[in-house]
């Protein structure tokens, strides 16, 4: 009878624990921000946020954007790559100085353009081609 009553309350605390562990780490698509060009700031699971356009067309930012900004003309994100390439996106990156460091892109609405990633002197370099103001500075992803 013990041996039953353990058998029971194991497969209960299984059954719970199973829709608990996937709630918690499921990317939670009612929590998409807006941005601009159609692009959304998205989780892409569990404390990590990507950057994706409206079609498939459309070059996304992987995850992880640890910061972005943007205005009705471009959207700047600094990235810090994950381990691996993720088949989700639509392009694959050469991450130049490994995938533990922080890069950089802009999305230049205009040109329709997404550049990146860049290291951050490439980055600097081109906010002054494209004249990107002063004022749109990065924040850190809440």
């Amino acid at each position: 009878m013990r041996i039953k009553l353990k058998a029971y309350y194991g497969l209960i605390v299984i059954v719970l624990l199973i829709p608990l562990y996937m709630l918690i780490n499921a990317p939670h698509t009612y929590s998409l921000k807006e941005l601009s060009g159609g692009y959304h700031l998205r989780p892409a699971g569990h404390h990590l946020h990507d950057i994706l356009g409206s079609s498939n067309q459309e070059k996304d930012i992987p995850a992880d954007v640890i910061a972005y900004c943007f205005s009705d003309d471009f959207i700047i994100a600094a990235q810090k790559p994950e381990p691996v390439d993720n088949s989700v996106y639509n392009q694959d990156c050469v991450y130049k100085l490994g995938r533990s460091q922080t890069y950089y892109w802009i999305i230049v609405h205009r040109e329709k353009r997404v550049l990146g990633p860049m290291v951050e002197k490439e980055y600097l370099e081109t906010r002054k081609r494209y004249y990107i103001p002063g004022d749109l500075q990065l924040k850190p992803v809440e």
